[in-house]
């Protein structure tokens, strides 16, 4: 799975994806739920997972607002005690945000 490849929490996606609580990113790994187009899109923005071509302009109109949620939750990171498994989830942040930047321009 991506998201636990990357070392995220659900916590993480849920916040990048503005969501209250990870309990919708859990319902959607468990297969409890199905994953709404904002969910597919997050993950191709984030994980790099390919979208269908209509959904394009959608994700390059989202990638401001993860990049954004993504900063702020690198920030929260960085205020918990050192460890490398923090370490790793804020490098992996800090690449999605520079990947989503590079695409902007």
């Amino acid at each position: 799975m991506l998201r636990k490849r990357s070392r995220l929490t659900q916590a993480d996606m849920a916040f990048i994806m503005g969501l209250p609580d990870n309990a919708i990113v859990s319902r959607w790994e468990q297969m409890k739920r199905k994953a709404d187009s904002i969910a597919l899109l997050t993950y191709h923005l984030v994980f790099g997972v390919p979208v269908e071509p209509p959904h394009v302009d959608n994700a390059r109109r989202m990638a401001f607002g993860i990049s954004e949620r993504a900063g702020e939750r690198v920030s929260e990171l960085e205020g918990l005690p050192a460890h490398p498994r923090v370490a790793h989830r804020i490098a992996f942040l800090r690449a999605v945000i520079a990947r989503l930047s590079e695409a902007r321009v």
